[in-house]
């Protein structure tokens, strides 16, 4: 639903995001209520008891925060929170939703409606919901974080947690580049240094087994192996041993042929047989085997001369094998050593010890370029550094100043808010003593200073800007979270809130009794501030002071109820008349007389025509 603004505010002013509208059901005594916010200033009153804070532990839910059983109202299983809020375009938030893969569509204004729903269970199980989109409760955290501020008398998210003041002063630089120039230096030296330490660790680690390496590159040089000659002697190999095998076999046969016959060749005892059938004439029986006794005798000798000639084509074929073999088991031997189980496996490893070799070479020549990249972005850094310490000294006086006005114009006159620097100091992990191992002394000139220099700039700059409170003149300023009188912290929480809001994302200002400890005069004056923090940004305030309530644009009363012998909290926004009426009950008590009626008007009255004090922008 769009949020309905009174004629009094036309949306086109707004710039900021707004909560239009919060449901609450099954929390503490209230059964199901919902409440549509005005985006200026909004007023919460009740009885002591009725449950005001009820709002507030909803926001919280809402927001992240741990919830417990005891939230719950009796009877219900569960307890849910439903926040409406209406976003422009380019708010923080939208980034958020981004990251968790919710993509925000404004509309032709350029807005963009955000639904925050938180249900409690009974037995402890909490879900959350982004647009209907399930998101972990981590995840509210940081929305919230960017939507609502919550302050109390002593509960605030913001204002008094120290680290926070360094983005309120850099609301108010002259020139906010520099800020975002600074955080990229300063970055880009700690990716330097991050780097260094990596890169610097890594190294001493392998320079201890360089000998090692050096050592098994030495072999393998020495060596000289290549995947082709493995594959050609691989190859021979086969190729040799297949031949070796024929000339065995050759041989054999050679030897059968040769020495069979009692050590003499089998030729001899057939020439001697021919030989004995000379007188035999050639025709007949005997002369025909006489023939061919002499043909077998020929054929044995030609026999003999054939495997003669094959055996010494093979001569020399054994001693190449055995060369063959011996280089091929030195590449076996080497395998053995490196694990490896083929010739590419082994290649790969020898690679690997190259460069594991001429890493130390390079490893030393990359530190030290990253040593002088170090320097040049620490100068870079630094410079930056200094301009931008000496834009928040002036944002830190303007910013004090205006705090103070506003205290003064709040009766807290003597009173003074200063900011005081804090200097950053630290050591930057390891890097000089990663340094002197890794480089040579000639290339480390300057390495401390430098070291030292690093360590004097945080993430926020040279230092770090807090506020500090003096109640009186002449007594001592104090962090502001050591500030003890409620009635202090209430109006220096608005007085600060009304200062450093003014480039504030945030959605939602929350005041929860911030006014405790003020009346009077004071009380007004905190209405009148109120009202005019109201005009630039969404404020919910739950009050008990009349002189506030009457400065609302919409007033809200907290009230019980009995139903079903049941008490139940109900939030109803009060008509002119029904406001006069809370306003009086306020004043004078539950009897209502035509005397505090009549003030409660005329105070109503005159708060609605009073402007803000001081309403003018740093």
């Amino acid at each position: 639903q769009p949020i309905k603004f009174s004629t009094v505010y036309n949306p086109l002013r707004w710039v900021k995001s707004v909560l239009s509208r919060l449901h609450i059901q099954g929390l503490a005594i209230v059964e199901s209520v919902t409440v549509e916010i005005s985006g200026a200033f909004n007023v919460i009153t009740g009885e002591t008891g009725a449950g005001k804070s009820i709002l507030i532990r909803a926001l919280s839910l809402l927001l992240g925060h741990k919830a417990q059983a005891e939230d719950l109202r009796d009877g219900c299983d569960k307890a849910v929170v439903v926040g409406e809020f209406v976003i422009p375009k380019g708010h923080p938030t939208q980034r958020l939703l981004e990251d968790l893969g919710i993509e925000p569509i404004p509309d032709s204004s350029g807005l963009f409606d955000l639904i925050i729903r938180r249900s409690v269970a009974r037995r402890g199980r909490s879900q959350a919901w982004v647009n209907d989109v399930p998101v972990a409760i981590s995840s509210l955290k940081k929305l919230g974080y960017s939507l609502v501020d919550i302050c109390g008398q002593f509960e605030n998210q913001k204002i008094l947690n120290p680290r926070e003041h360094v983005g309120y002063l850099d609301q108010f630089l002259d020139e906010p580049t520099v800020l975002s120039e600074f955080a990229r230096s300063y970055q880009l030296v700690q990716k330097v240094i991050q780097d260094l330490i990596s890169q610097g660790q890594e190294y001493l680690t392998k320079v201890r087994d360089q000998d090692y390496w050096n050592y098994r590159f030495q072999e393998i040089e020495a060596f000289g192996p290549s995947r082709e000659e493995y594959i050609e002697l691989d190859g021979a190999e086969q190729k040799f041993e297949s031949q070796i095998r024929e000339q065995k076999l050759v041989s054999l046969v050679q030897s059968l042929i040769d020495e069979s016959a009692g050590g003499d060749p089998l030729s001899r005892m057939v020439w001697k047989a021919f030989q004995e059938l000379d007188s035999v004439a050639a025709e007949g029986d005997l002369g025909s085997i006489r023939e061919g006794l002499g043909q077998c005798a020929q054929g044995l000798d030609d026999l003999s001369f054939k495997l003669g000639q094959i055996a010494q084509k093979y001569d020399g074929h054994s001693a190449q094998l055995e060369e063959v073999a011996a280089r091929l088991e030195e590449y076996r031997s080497l395998f053995a050593k490196c694990q490896v189980k083929s010739v590419d496996e082994f290649m790969d490893e020898v690679e690997r010890i190259q460069n594991e070799v001429s890493y130390y070479e390079k490893a030393q020549a990359d530190l030290l370029s990253l040593y002088k990249t170090l320097q040049k972005q620490t100068a870079t850094l630094f410079s930056h550094a200094k301009k931008l310490d000496l834009l928040r000294l002036r944002s830190g006086k303007k910013v004090a100043q205006k705090i103070n006005q506003e205290l003064t114009q709040l009766s807290m006159t003597g009173a003074s808010i200063r900011v005081e620097y804090l200097t950053y100091s630290y050591k930057p992990e390891n890097l000089i003593e990663v340094l002197s191992k890794v480089l040579p002394p000639e290339d480390l000139e300057g390495a401390q200073a430098l070291s030292d220099q690093i360590g004097s700039v945080g993430k926020n700059g040279l230092r770090a800007p807090h506020f500090t409170f003096s109640s009186n003149k002449g007594e001592s300023f104090k962090p502001l979270h050591a500030v003890a009188s409620g009635g202090e912290i209430s109006r220096i929480i608005l007085a600060l809130k009304r200062t450093i809001a003014v480039g504030s994302d945030t959605c939602l200002l929350v005041f929860d009794e911030i006014d405790t400890g003020v009346s009077g005069r004071v009380a007004d004056l905190v209405g009148r501030k109120l009202k005019g923090l109201g005009e630039k940004f969404q404020v919910l305030c739950v009050s008990h002071l009349p002189q506030v309530a009457a400065y609302a644009e919409r007033h809200y009363v907290v009230e019980k109820k009995h139903s079903r012998n049941r008490v139940e909290t109900n939030i109803r926004l009060l008509s002119k008349k029904s406001r006069a009426e809370e306003i009086a009950r306020m004043l004078s008590g539950e009897d209502i007389t035509k005397e505090s009626l009549k003030n409660a008007q005329s105070l109503v009255q005159k708060a609605q025509k009073t402007k803000d004090l001081a309403n003018n922008p740093l």
